[in-house]
Order: structure tokens, then sequence, then C-alpha cells
């Protein structure tokens, strides 16, 4: 049987609820609900750390941050620490290029460290000081993938840049198109081109801030409409930037679904539907007002929750699951579901659902996800669990710990903290905590006892 081809699209900042097929944010999504009713959805789908470096240092490693050296964003000042991919590091795209498969790269990497020399090439230093683009040079550092067409991070949308396969660091390509209808276009160019199983994954930044840039016709599907109509979540708590920004994220994911549309289409086109797996995801997701609060990087559902969707119709039915799958079961899942199960690493901890998605039975899936998380507000950081009715957390904030607990059976949009009325279940799930950060060796240390 030939291989399947495997595309991965995976956007920046895109939240799970922000698609139609969910019901839940009044967005507009017509390809993508199409593709859902042909998808298994992962209802219950995380990040393990909502952020944009470390969920890539965790799709691309199967090991979590402080296994894989990715435990922030790559910055000019985070690379000091090490913080970035290393070339000796095993990625499930060497692992598909060792087993034969043309390797395919589009748009943010933001894996790599970015250093000051490359200036005058790339982004430069922003305004807070720390650089954030990166060039990668041809290599090891690609970790496979011999189509590049890519760049570090940088955020201007309406004006992207590239370094495209062999070029140096000062050939660079600047484009001045919206960078999702450019970087559709690319990959469909490179999927006409193949004649031989494939592994694309496509990076699109946007939603990712800033919100504004995008082809203001996209607005137009939500003329009329107010804040008041589109954050309808009970949890919203208006504020200035949501109140600013909230029609522009879901007029650029309306542009989005419709340059995923052209991307299936063309999948559809060149006849190979039936034996190309599509994944459909984000690395994290976005507040927009829901706890009054704006971005990620916070346990909150709105910043952890991500869409999941996976296509492979020659194997895979239509169906809704519950199941806990996070940001550490992709690797495994990816080989999977191409057949290459022998050849996941033991380093790899996370589950393999592909035989889950063959038999339509989840019984054996993780029991619960396992958050990295800050929250910048309090200066705080600490660890969490998530299972299908209660998210645990346990936050650190000026040398002091803290027991989070929401039930989000009876409290769905997590507005209120419940640990010290339920310090039985708070208990439980703190020892759970415990030992699930035992079983990774993750040196977060615990001081508090219930």
């Amino acid at each position: 049987m030939t291989k399947p081809n495997l595309v991965y699209v995976f956007c920046d900042q895109f939240r799970r609820q922000a698609i139609g097929y969910m019901k839940q944010d009044p967005v507009i999504t017509p390809h993508l609900d199409r593709f859902a009713e042909e998808s298994v959805v992962f209802n219950q789908a995380v990040s393990n750390y909502p952020v944009c470096s470390p969920y890539r240092g965790i799709l691309m490693t199967g090991m979590y941050p402080h296994k894989n050296n990715i435990f922030t964003n790559c910055t000019s000042v985070s690379a000091k620490q090490g913080c970035y991919l290393h070339d000796d590091q095993v990625c499930v795209s060497d692992i598909l290029a060792q087993n034969g498969y043309e390797m395919g790269y589009i748009g943010k990497w933001h894996l790599d460290a970015p250093k000051a020399e490359q200036n005058a090439y790339t982004e430069g230093a922003r305004g807070d000081g720390y650089i954030w683009d990166a060039y990668t040079p041809p290599g090891k550092g690609r970790h496979g993938f011999n189509f590049w067409y890519s760049y570090g991070c940088y955020d201007w949308h309406m004006k992207p840049h590239y370094w495209i396969n062999d070029a140096k660091i000062e050939e660079r390509k600047d484009v001045q198109e919206w960078s999702v209808k450019h970087e559709t276009q690319v990959a469909i160019d490179y999927i006409n081109n193949q004649d031989k199983p494939f592994a694309l994954f496509v990076s699109f930044n946007p939603p990712h801030t800033d919100f504004d840039m995008f082809p203001q016709e996209y607005l137009d599907y939500y003329e009329g409409k107010e804040a008041d109509d589109l954050l309808v979540r009970p949890n919203v708590k208006l504020n200035e930037e949501a109140i600013k920004h909230v029609k522009n994220y879901f007029a650029s994911i309306t542009g989005i679904d419709e340059n995923f549309g052209k991307l299936m289409q063309a999948i559809e086109d060149k006849g190979i539907k039936d034996n190309t797996i599509v994944i459909f995801t984000s690395d994290h997701g976005e507040m927009m007002g829901s706890q009054g609060r704006m971005h990620k990087n916070i346990w909150y559902e709105e910043a952890v929750s991500v869409p999941f969707l996976v296509r492979y119709p020659s194997q895979f039915k239509h169906q809704d699951v519950e199941a806990q799958l996070s940001t550490i079961d992709i690797f495994p899942t990816l080989l999977g579901a191409v057949g290459l199960e022998s050849q996941i690493p033991k380093a790899c901890v996370g589950h393999n659902f592909a035989p889950n998605m063959r038999m339509q039975d989840y019984i054996d899936g993780p029991e619960y996800s396992i958050y990295f998380v800050e929250d910048k507000e309090s200066e705080g950081y600490g660890r969490g669990i998530r299972d299908n009715r209660y998210t645990f957390i346990l936050s650190s904030a000026q040398g002091q710990q803290e027991c989070i607990l929401y039930d989000r059976q009876t409290d769905p949009y997590q507005m209120k903290n419940v640990a010290q009325e339920q310090k039985g279940v708070t208990a439980h799930y703190l020892k759970v905590l415990k030992d699930a950060l035992k079983a990774i060796d993750d040196p977060f240390e615990i001081h508090i006892e219930m």
C-alpha cells in the first residue's frame, strides 16, 4: 500500500471555540465546518503549554519543555539559556524524512536562537530590545525538511518575509500579500508538484496579533455586529482591547477558513484525498475578553483549548471524541497514523491515538493532560492537570503556592474557584499532579500540603 500523505496545518492563537462547528463563538467558518463533518473531532484537545515556541518544541520533539530545552518563547534573551531547538534533537520530521517522505515546511518556525549579527537581514530588535526573528540555514537545523519556505518570528502579516530552500540570509524574499493567502498558494503549488509520498507542515501566523493585519474584505462577514454580538461567552468582561479587536479576530479566522478551503480543494482536485491525512489545529487559544483578559499563557479554556480535526477518509470515520488529546500526543499520533509506530522514540511520552481513531475506541487514552502555565498578571507560574471534568492548577507566585480548582461540569466557563469548598477533590488532584510530574521527571517543586 502506498504511504499516506500528511498535511499538518496549524495556526497561531486560534482557539477551539472559534470554529462554527463547535457552536460556541458566532464565527463564520463554512469550510472548516464541512471539514469537521468528515473528520475525527477532538472536543477536549488542549495545548500543554499555551505559548508559541513551547508548543512547537513539544510538537517537534514529543517531549515536554524541561526535556527539550524550549521552556519559553525563543528570543535573543532566552537563547542565552539554551532555549531553542538543538540540531541533535530527534524530531518527528527527521523520522518521516528517514522513511522516504518528501518534507515541506511553510510559514512560522520560531524554534531557533535569534542572533544580533543577523539583524541586518531579519526583523532586528523590537521595542523591548529582544530579537525574535531568526534565519534557519540549510542543514541539520531544519530537521529533515527539504522544502523550506519559512521565517523565524515576524508578525507583520500583510508584508511577510521568507527564506526559500537554499537561500542565503541576504536573499530574503519580501512579499506584499497576506501571509495566509500567500502560504496557501505555496502549499497548493507544493502539493501539485509531488509525485511521491509527502509530509507538509503549514504554519499560519494569523490570527496572532497584530489583530488588524488581514484583508479588510473579511470584515464584511460581520457587518453590523458589535462586540456584544460576538463575545457571547458568559465569562466575558469587556475591556478596551476585546471591544477593539474581536471583529478583527473573527474576520481573520474567516479568511483562514477560506484559504483552508482552497487547500482542501487542491487535495481533492489532485485525486489524493482518500490517502492524505489532513490535520487542522493551533498552538494555543486566545482569551479575547474572557475573564477580562487577552491573549494566552493562562490555564483558562479559551487559552488552552485548540481545534484538533483529523481527516483520513480511507481509515478514519467521522466522530466527535471526548478523549484527552494534548500537544504531547501529536508526535506519536502522526507516526502511528502513517504506519511508523515502531519508530516512536522511547523518550516520546505521549499517547498514540492512531489505533483509537481506527477502532473508534478511546478507552485506553490518557486520563488527563498536564499544563505548564504562567500568569503574568500575578507574576506567577505553575503546573496543572485537566481531565474531562476538572481543571486543577498549582500556581506559584512570589514564593507562595495556591491551589485553583474548576469543576467544568457545573462551571464550564471557570467562573468560580472551588478549591477551598471541595478540599477532598483538591487534595486528590494535588496528589495526581505530584505523581504526574514525578513520572515525567519535571523538577517543579510542590511545597503545599492539603
